[in-house]
């Protein structure tokens, strides 16, 4: 993915193609770095869930399963820092320490009204050479879901 940058005049927007912007996500731990004020966009967020489930399978093709409630998943979150006109990322170091805050804490991320409780595990900051890219570095932040507000399934009793 690419941006086509031009310099803003009398307050024009910065890039070619409008940006929008998704209000029902929030993630506040990005909150400070993403929009106007800020020097990030967030491309992407994925949120894989997975709730514990085991099978039992028969001989006769009979599938029958016992649902033990929540289980683990993931949030992936993608997004790009952008420099300045000068080529400098001004904004790494306020990335990296809002990374290092994280670590090992419980993140709340809210997808509509869906609240999603995470901790960091993993992420991945790449700086590429390519001359599409030598204004941008991308970013991926890999959260375990912990917990989440999804309503609860119900059951009905079948004897």
């Amino acid at each position: 993915m690419a941006a086509i940058f031009y310099s803003p005049v009398n307050s024009n927007p910065v890039f070619k193609n409008n940006i929008h912007v998704n209000t029902s996500i929030s993630i506040p731990f990005l909150n400070k770095l993403v929009g106007a004020t800020g020097f990030l966009i967030i491309n992407e967020v994925a949120i894989q869930n997975r709730d514990t489930i085991q099978y039992f399978l028969t001989f006769d093709d009979f599938i029958s399963y016992y649902y033990f409630g929540k289980g683990l998943g993931s949030i992936n979150i993608s997004g790009m820092l952008f420099s300045d006109c000068n080529g400098r990322f001004k904004g790494v170091n306020s990335f990296t320490g809002a990374i290092a805050d994280i670590r090992g804490r419980r993140q709340v991320i809210s997808f509509g009204n869906v609240v999603f409780t995470g901790v960091l595990s993993s992420f991945t900051i790449r700086a590429a050479s390519e001359d599409s890219l030598n204004n941008v570095i991308e970013f991926n932040l890999q959260l375990d879901i912990i917990d989440h507000s999804l309503t609860p399934p119900r059951f009905n009793s079948v004897c």
